[in-house]
């Protein structure tokens, strides 16, 4: 498991991890990092692999992707230590405000510049005021987001079983 948090903790351009790099929706929850390519462009992929036995199940039907580009992106387009560490606390926000209203995190995705973090929820309704919540405590970065139906989770299943390819 550190091996996983220490790799993510290089490619994300941390010096060391002195503790996770970043949060899940549980803390006993097992995320896997990858190396990926999303529309044909390398990307970094953390995924929730507690977040499998939830997969179509419990009503959440509907993905909500939040978007950050990044500020400062090194030249392998991924945030330095100091953005690194105030995205994690972006995430443990959403992460936290979605829990609260029965969502699960299931993805981080980081390519070309850009941070995206995929929820599974079954309160669409929900996400604007999130997202707003969010970016109200963290107004240097601009969340964007976008809610789709997408109860079988084929995102989420595309990624995990293997298929990273993303047209």
């Amino acid at each position: 498991m550190w091996l996983l948090i220490l790799l993510a903790a290089l490619l994300f351009g941390c010096s060391e991890p002195e503790e996770p790099a970043f949060s899940a929706t549980s803390s006993t929850d097992l995320w896997l990092v990858s190396q990926a390519k999303v529309d044909g462009k390398p990307a970094l992929i953390r995924r929730n692999e507690s977040a499998r036995e939830l997969a179509g199940k419990d009503g959440r039907k509907h993905q909500a992707g939040i978007l950050i580009k990044l500020l400062d992106p090194n030249v392998a387009q991924l945030p330095g230590k100091d953005e690194a560490d105030r995205l994690d606390a972006i995430e443990r926000a959403l992460a936290d405000e979605f829990g609260a209203h029965g969502g699960t995190e299931a993805l981080v995705l980081t390519s070309q510049g850009v941070r995206q973090y995929i929820f599974y929820t079954s309160d669409k309704d929900a996400v604007d005021g999130i997202v707003l919540r969010v970016q109200k405590r963290f107004p240097e970065h601009k969340l964007e987001r976008y809610v789709t139906y997408d109860p079988k989770w084929r995102f989420y299943q595309d990624l995990s079983a293997g298929n990273p390819e993303r047209r």
